[in-house]
């Protein structure tokens, strides 16, 4: 009795080892994935179908079907949205309502029906300088990494990035 409590124990103990050896290596995984997202967040090139690409060299927003690129260099802004999200509106509204798209180089992804932009926006959050975000919408990542969650956090910062 003794001897099969034993093995039971030592069999326990393995497994939670195993167990934390495979967390580990999980958060490992996401913890580079989350660099290389923050890099191709960063100095993206393309906007992959259903998403929205406003850059400083156009005036409104337009859907892009097939991967484009953009020829500036400036630093991209991304701005994760939900379709249905009334914060998320507020913020496109007022977007548009300032033209600030024409002043700031801003890729658009919605999040609520793309797989693709919904896991971008959990790496993004990850990937913040200060400390890890929600990853909720409205939510802006910036060139200098910062994520800026909420509708008024956003209209209050790109007010104060370009001085209105």
């Amino acid at each position: 009795m003794k001897k099969t409590n034993m093995i039971i124990i030592v069999l326990a103990v393995i497994a939670v080892i195993l167990g934390l050896l495979a967390f580990q290596n999980r958060k490992t995984n996401i913890l580079q994935q989350s660099a290389e997202t923050q890099e191709s967040i960063t100095q993206e090139e393309g906007v992959v179908s259903g998403e929205t690409i406003v850059s400083s060299a156009s005036e409104s927003a337009t859907p892009q079907p097939t991967l484009t690129t953009t020829a500036t260099s400036e630093p991209k802004y991304v701005f994760f949205y939900g379709d249905t999200c009334p914060y998320c509106h507020d913020v496109i509204v007022w977007l548009e309502e300032n033209d600030i798209e024409s002043q700031l180089n801003i890729v658009r992804k919605e999040v609520y029906n793309n797989k693709s932009n919904s896991q971008q926006l959990a790496l993004a959050a990850q990937a913040c300088v200060d400390n890890p975000a929600s990853g909720g919408v409205p939510f802006l990542f910036t060139p200098d990494k910062e994520c800026i969650v909420g509708s008024t956090p956003i209209i209050e910062y790109l007010t104060e990035k370009l001085g209105l």
